[in-house]
């Protein structure tokens, strides 16, 4: 069989076997015998659900807010604020190490304030670590290769 940017094949199922039939520039047609696929003699049983899973069907007395409604805008903020703050808390340490690092590595604010525009076409800032120079943002020719322009 020739390897041709035309050539596609198509599986068809037989009794007991697949077959493949080739079609080559739509002309030429070479039929391929297949054994039939077997069970696994060694099927997962202890890390893998075994058996088919089959979801149970909605419960219409269960009280869930309706998803874009008022409600669930509201547990979804609640949610976002009550696992946000803790995480800021414990992240706080790092990040003071990191800023104090930076700050004895080399001279000038250890956050780098980014300007982007958002959805909507409204301007947004975002803040990172400083992992540059200072000035590497308003000066890049100083940093850069010229294979680099």
């Amino acid at each position: 069989m020739s390897k041709d940017s035309s050539e596609t094949t198509e599986y068809v199922k037989q009794s007991g076997a697949c077959a493949a039939v080739a079609a080559v520039s739509g002309s030429q047609h070479a039929e391929m015998e297949f054994p039939a696929p077997v069970e696994n003699p060694m099927p997962a049983t202890h890390y893998v659900a075994t058996g088919t899973y089959k979801a149970p069907a909605p419960d219409a007395s269960a009280v869930a807010p309706k998803k874009g409604g008022a409600g669930y805008l509201a547990v979804k903020r609640a949610f976002d604020v009550c696992f946000s703050v803790p995480v800021c808390i414990v992240l706080a340490i790092p990040v003071a190490v990191a800023c104090i690092a930076i700050s004895l590595d080399s001279p000038g604010a250890p956050i780098f304030r980014q300007e982007r525009i958002g959805k909507g076409g409204k301007r947004i800032y975002i803040y990172k670590l400083r992992t540059m120079v200072s000035d590497a943002h308003e000066h890049p020719e100083k940093y850069m290769a010229l294979s680099q322009y």
